[in-house]
């Protein structure tokens, strides 16, 4: 009875309660005493950020100075001169001096007019130990290019704490990957007089994000260069913090981020380089309203790409309900362009002592408050707790975790019904969700829009898996039987696939269609994919040891990869609709999955899979083929493992065997079929069993007797799927 009679619309206890509140304590608070506190706020404010920018320019010019004068000085060494190696070695001991004595720098280098590069990198930490592949003594490293008219000489020298090469490893690649002429670095220093600063960029070699300090030579046809990481920077502003809560940003003259305390805001990695931050649009609220209050912004347009020189500005300013202080102040630093400093300072901690006054003031006030703050604060609580509860199951509703329930029945009529509807929401979502991509419905439900027909063109990763001889093993088996492996079998790939960032697109009898890069964006999604495959592949070969240990036979998986551009979006009619892929790409990726049965391979990828993969991953080219209803020659790779994970490491003789096929390959693509058909049956021979080499050997066989056309391409066309 009693809960019958409070249920009542919530705006009218909230709005009855806290009007009372509100109306009270305005009647006692009312503007006394804003004056004197706005100025103390100015006073002390305007003190501590100019003291702040003080110790940090102090802090800036003492990496910075040294690094221009060590680069400066370096422009007039003799290594600039030398033309070889062995003679630039000679001045290894200035090189090692001045990194002894520029503790942010970590690597010095002279890039030449020829395209010749000598580096003297010191190595920092165990990680960028691993990731030069450096003995336990080695504490720098030399990257040299020597371009001579007979050929690029490219290598790494490995050097102790006294100058000592312990280590030497050419580097065949090296000069036709690096070119010092091409760099933002050399040819801003080559155009300009004295000591130039770039913008910050991703060092090639490190992976880090800095900037360079770099000189054209006074002796030579020479650029010298040091490299400075972004991240000591950002420690210093993280050290000059006035109070805890305040927010300090370094931005340079195009009004680019240079530090924040937190780096990995500072800039982020696209697949053109590396992009920084506008502190315009930073995603610090205080920072960015500051910046866009700046009043040297008022001049910048598109024939000014430079922030203007203006003398330091403040403003009292109120962002997300907080008031804050904020100051932007000029940095001078070095022989480059000036930096700005802006600093934005809570109100509420710059200021203990102001409201300290204002606490005074309100004393008489309080007395007639706390009977009411207390029963307030305990009816407010009573009251926004089922509005919290409610929050809560909305935001896991949001998250797609859909086993949470309401807490607690609520008083408020509204929210009853509400936490009704959503329950109802709930296990509607619970069940739709078993049928649909989790990253699809969560886009549905981001963006409050009814699914409809329609797609859109994107690139994509799609790989479909077979079991080979499934019709075979299942034939003598009862359907409930088989049900129950194939369950077991799609959860495996299922969860492997989706840990790798993959979407499943439809199960196909014993098949399996996946997706990468959709429905959600993935930047890197074609590595995934291949990390993807083999974890499939990987996947289905344990869990074959447990269905044979059960009596079951084991799913020999096969697997196909292919990448391109699609159709991607909802299929359908109006009542039913599916998401998918559509296109060539889609089909053409089936076929390369059924030439694994043509050459006894399990993951099979095609050519633009490999180019886009990169590096990351071991590959061997298999054969050059038209798959079945394609007219056009197309690369296979069979992938072997993953360069730097060692669960997918893979022994160096299954390497050195590779090499030893796309050897063979290309004798038999060369119409070398005497050969090429020795070397296959080579290859036969030391890994036996191998159907591909086999079938490579009696192709070159047959072409040997009864040669191709003369206008062959080197593919080989399949007449069936």
């Amino acid at each position: 009875m009693l809960l019958r009679l409070l249920r009542r619309p919530i705006a009218f206890h909230l709005s009855t309660l806290f009007g009372l509140l509100i109306l009270l304590t305005a009647l006692w608070i009312g503007g006394t005493g804003y004056t004197r506190i706005l100025t103390l706020i100015n006073l002390h404010g305007e003190k501590s950020s100019e003291s702040a920018a003080r110790e940090i320019q102090l802090e800036l010019e003492a990496i910075v100075g040294p690094v221009e004068l060590a680069v400066g000085l370096m422009r007039h060494d003799r290594a600039n001169l030398a033309n070889a190696l062995p003679i630039r070695m000679a001045s290894l001991g200035v090189f090692m001096e001045a990194l002894g004595g520029l503790a942010p720098v970590n690597a010095l280098y002279i890039g030449y007019e020829d395209g010749d590069f000598f580096m003297v990198r010191r190595l920092r930490g165990e990680a960028e130990r691993q990731r030069f592949q450096a003995t336990g003594d080695a504490e720098f490293l030399i990257q040299s290019i020597d371009r001579e008219p007979t050929g690029a000489d490219g290598r790494f020298l490995f050097l102790d704490s006294d100058g000592w090469v312990i280590d030497e490893r050419p580097m065949p690649d090296y000069p036709d990957s690096y070119d010092p002429r091409q760099r933002d670095w050399y040819r801003v220093a080559w155009e300009n007089q004295g000591v130039v600063r770039t913008d910050p960029y991703i060092f090639r070699t490190t992976g880090s994000v800095g900037i360079t300090f770099a000189s054209r030579s006074s002796v030579a046809a020479a650029v010298v260069g040091a490299d400075l990481e972004l991240e000591a920077l950002s420690d210093i502003i993280a050290r000059q913090k006035p109070t805890p809560g305040s927010e300090l940003a370094l931005t340079d003259a195009a009004d680019h981020l240079i530090a924040y305390e937190r780096s990995e805001l500072v800039s982020r990695r696209t697949e053109e380089g590396v992009e920084t931050a506008i502190l315009a649009e930073f995603p610090v609220p205080a920072l960015r309203a500051l910046a866009l209050a700046d009043p040297a912004r008022a001049v910048m347009d598109d024939r000014m790409p430079q922030k203007p020189s203006s003398p330091p500005f403040q403003r009292r300013y109120e962002r997300d309900g907080q008031a804050w202080l904020g100051q932007a102040l000029p940095i001078p630093v070095g022989s480059g362009a000036p930096l700005t400093l802006y600093l934005a300072v809570p109100e509420q901690e710059l200021l203990a002592a102001a409201h300290e006054i204002r606490r005074n003031m309100l004393i008489t006030a309080a007395i007639i408050l706390v009977l009411a703050v207390a029963a307030v604060s305990l009816l407010a609580r009573w009251v926004s707790r089922p509005v919290r509860d409610l929050q809560r199951l909305a935001q896991a509703i949001a998250d797609l975790d859909l086993t949470r329930t309401p807490d607690r029945a609520s008083v408020f009529v509204e929210i009853q019904r509400l936490q009704s509807a959503m329950e109802s929401m709930r296990s509607g979502l619970a069940t739709f969700i078993r049928y649909v991509p989790s990253d699809l419905v969560r886009r549905l439900i981001a963006s409050g829009k009814v699914a409809e027909v329609g797609g859109g063109y994107q690139d994509i990763a799609v790989m479909f898996t077979d079991v080979a001889n499934f019709t075979a093993i299942t034939e003598d088996m009862s359907p409930a039987v088989v049900l129950r492996a194939t369950s077991r079998y799609f959860e495996v790939l299922t969860r492997v696939i989706m840990q790798s960032q993959g979407t499943v697109d439809k199960y196909i009898g014993d098949a399996v269609m996946a997706l990468w890069n959709a429905p959600s964006a993935d930047p890197d999604y074609l590595n995934h994919a291949c990390m993807g495959a083999l974890a499939v592949h990987r996947a289905s070969e344990e869990l074959n040891v447990t269905l044979e240990a059960e009596g079951f036979p084991a799913l020999r998986t096969r697997i196909g990869l292919h990448c391109g551009e699609a159709l991607v979006g909802n299929v359908g009619g109006t009542e039913r609709l599916q998401f998918t892929a559509l296109g060539p790409v889609v089909n053409l990726a089936s076929r390369i999955e059924g030439l694994n049965k043509k050459y006894g391979t399990s993951v099979l990828v095609s050519e633009p899979v490999r180019q886009g993969a990169g590096d990351a991953f071991h590959f061997r080219k298999v054969d050059l083929v038209k798959p079945a209803g394609t007219t056009h020659p197309l690369a296979i790779y069979e992938i072997l493992g993953a360069i730097g994970e060692e669960a997918y490491a893979v022994p160096p003789a299954r390497l050195a065997w590779a090499q030893a096929y796309e050897a063979a390959l290309a004798l038999y693509l060369e119409r070398r079929f005497e050969q090429a058909e020795a070397a296959f049956a080579r290859l036969t021979e030391a890994r036996r069993g191998d159907r591909s080499a086999e079938v490579m050997a009696a192709r070159c066989r047959d072409f040997w007797l009864q040669p191709p056309p003369a206008d062959w391409d080197g593919s080989f066309a399949f007449a069936e799927k």
